[in-house]
């Protein structure tokens, strides 16, 4: 029996006569810890209650991680099922005015959809890319920009590339929305109110599809929040009594909780896969973290590390899946899954036959969303800011650099002068906080990790083919 059956056979079981090929919610928050999520961190006192539904009423991975502890390379993952250091880009993040990172013949999950008969639509940051015009030599943005979502598999997209890089705009499939003064900045941008706009564009395109009831859907739905600066609404401002950050949070929730109301009020929620993770860790650095901590929000939880970090706290993020027809409510997952799983597990849901050059890293994680045991992946890349590499294998965990590979890392030449030793080992099972360096106790497994990745690092693909 394929995977698709099994998930029709679950639907059956469930009792759903829902259609076994789901409308598609995909929601990518930006810099959320997996400690900011109340559900899977008793020890916070900030409340996420509608986030936390969806762990009540889905599933919730306790052991998901981003590829990367930054946000350019952990995007592409997800929209294309390959490592972000198998592109161009080998470490940090596209800067400004970058050029795109998804290759133009690259099969996209987005992609996947439209060919299957969905209306797809990417309604937030970007941050994978443009190809932007040019005129005498300067930045004209009267033109169209190329090379942008709605060519990388999107029918229609609007948002911005990035909210705290130029240009300071909105941009509807591939222009700008108003006009711009000389530095770049729309009349009428106002930071505070980037998170409500892109929520009422999602709101409105959910409407919109409940009112044609015609093809499924797939929207991709990436807010900036809660990356710094932290900018929420005047609704949320204060409204933690902690700090802006924590309030940010609060906005991002609330953001989550209108999304899920339109989904009850339009009749769509049972059809409907919702998916919640980050695409990173937290923001750590210039004092950040300390001021979380002192108002006991705890971003990341019991983990080690921060956005940037391949420590845990980089690249663990908080990831729920909630689809009625098929996924029991309330269950915890223990299994190791990647956010690049997301391209395999939603071919199996379409019954879709992934081309060998596509989804290379990824892997089909329905089993897990139907309550299997059963690994349904034992290894996985992982990479940090700096684009120092680690990789894991069931509770194993080898980091190969001497800290934390992120803003702050010192680098091995340094490490090397100072004594530390260049590489780290950690049984996670033991040792979540990763406070123990095993890798002078355990070097048979170091140096079965360390060619693990090698042979890993030089092939084309980590997944099975399909």
């Amino acid at each position: 029996m394929t995977r698709h059956l099994l998930l029709i056979a679950a639907i059956a079981i469930l009792g759903s006569s829902a259609r076994s090929q789901p409308n598609v919610l995909y929601i990518l928050a930006d810099d959320l810890g997996y400690g900011s999520v109340s559900a899977l961190n008793g020890a916070t006192d900030l409340r996420t209650p509608n986030i936390d539904r969806l762990a009540a009423e889905g599933m919730s991975f306790t052991d998901a991680h981003a590829c990367s502890s930054v946000c350019s390379p952990s995007r592409y993952g997800i929209l294309t099922g390959r490592y972000g250091w198998r592109s161009h880009l080998k470490k940090g993040v596209l800067r400004a005015f970058d050029r795109p990172l998804i290759e133009p013949a690259r099969l996209t999950v987005a992609k996947m959809f439209q060919e299957k008969g969905y209306h797809t639509a990417c309604i937030g940051k970007w941050h994978l890319g443009w190809v932007w015009p040019k005129a005498d030599g300067t930045w004209d943005l009267s033109l169209p920009i190329g090379q942008g979502p709605i060519t990388r598999g999107f029918d229609s997209y609007f948002g911005e590339d990035v909210s705290h890089y130029p240009p300071y705009c909105f941009i509807e499939n591939d222009r700008v929305v108003g006009p711009l003064d000389q530095d770049m900045r729309a009349v009428d941008w106002d930071p505070t109110e980037v998170t409500e706009r892109v929520t009422d564009r999602a709101v409105a395109y959910l409407e919109e599809r409940a009112r044609s009831n015609s093809e499924p859907f797939f929207l991709f739905f990436a807010p900036d929040a809660i990356h710094r600066p932290a900018v929420p609404s005047a609704a949320f401002e204060r409204k933690s009594q902690m700090n802006p950050y924590a309030d940010f949070v609060l906005e991002l929730d609330a953001c989550v909780g209108r999304l899920l109301e339109t989904l009850d009020r339009t009749n769509l929620a049972r059809d409907t896969l919702v998916i919640f993770t980050s695409d990173n860790g937290p923001e750590g650095f210039k004092g950040r973290l300390r001021q979380f901590r002192r108002h006991h929000a705890v971003p990341n939880g019991p983990l080690r590390g921060v956005k940037g970090d391949a420590w845990e706290g980089g690249h663990r993020v908080p990831f729920l899946v909630r689809w009625p027809a098929a996924v029991a409510a309330g269950k915890r997952s223990s299994q190791l899954v990647s956010l690049t799983d997301f391209m395999a597990t939603a071919a199996s849901i379409l019954d879709y036959e992934l081309p060998g050059e596509a989804a290379e890293d990824s892997f089909d994680i329905t089993p897990a969303m139907l309550g299997g045991n059963m690994p349904v992946r034992r290894t996985m890349i992982l990479h940090s800011w700096s684009g120092a590499f680690a990789i894991r294998k069931d509770q194993w965990k080898l980091i190969l650099c001497a800290d934390s590979g992120g803003f702050g890392a010192l680098g091995n030449t340094r490490a090397a002068k100072a004594g530390l030793y260049l590489s780290q080992l950690y049984d996670l099972d033991d040792d979540l906080g990763e406070s123990a360096n095993l890798v002078m106790k355990r070097p048979g497994v170091a140096k079965e990790l360390r060619q693990l990745l090698q042979q890993q690092r030089s092939s084309r693909r980590t997944a099975p083919r399909r």
